[in-house]
């Protein structure tokens, strides 16, 4: 995100303060401002690039998710969705991921995990990367009260 700030951003922040221009805290910066003021220009430019980022992020994410299922000969896409589900990944993105249609995931992994609670709270792309590649499998399945067997 560091990349995202810029030194125009910051002068045009930093402008906001030297003025005393913030306004009340329940106001927006969006009706502060003029939409063509060179600080809101600034910080619409800083919202473009921080979701570019962000975007960026879950691509890195997804293929490092879709690395893990490979490098684990995980092909079988009903398993890649209960294993996205137990980390707390919604249903849209599963389906996103490993290309599998709503209805098959419905008829097909809704059943398995029908009384079933995701065993993480955080369902963000990286995290979901980072506890598939970093947790054991077996503890995972466990946890999630699953077996492939």
């Amino acid at each position: 995100m560091s990349t995202c700030i810029t030194k125009e951003l910051s002068n045009a922040l930093n402008s906001l303060t030297e003025n005393n221009e913030w306004g009340n805290s329940s106001q927006s910066i969006d009706k502060m401002l003029q939409p063509k003021d060179w600080r809101m220009v600034e910080i619409k430019k800083f919202r473009k690039r921080l979701k570019e980022q962000e975007k960026k992020g879950d691509l890195e994410a997804i293929k490092s998710i879709n690395e893990f299922f490979n490098t684990h000969n995980i092909n079988d896409k009903i398993a890649r969705a209960v294993l996205l589900r137990i980390c707390g990944v919604d249903v849209r993105t599963i389906c996103k991921i490993i290309k599998l249609s709503v209805s098959a995931y419905t008829s097909h992994v809704t059943p398995l995990l029908r009384n079933h609670k995701s065993i993480f709270t955080d369902s963000s792309l990286k995290n979901t990367a980072y506890v598939l590649w970093h947790c054991n499998l077996d503890v995972l399945l466990e946890k999630g009260e699953l077996s492939f067997e």
